[in-house]
């Protein structure tokens, strides 16, 4: 259970991180579609709720004593 946290924790932050930059590089890509950009910013909310899921997941671990 211990590592399990850390784990989680870890995977909050490279998500947290990979949705920022995935983001921001599809946003500022102008020869993209209107369609592609819709799909793209429903990935990228998807991206940013799987990475709020870690955290909570992370929140609501217990500690390992």
């Amino acid at each position: 259970m211990k590592y399990f946290k850390k784990a989680l924790f870890i995977c909050f932050i490279v998500s947290l991180i990979f949705s920022l930059f995935w983001t921001i590089g599809k946003f500022f890509n102008s020869d993209m579609p209107m369609l592609d950009r819709q799909t793209y910013s429903i990935m990228s909310g998807l991206k940013y709720l799987t990475a709020i899921a870690l955290y909570i997941a992370w929140r609501v671990t217990p500690d390992h004593k």
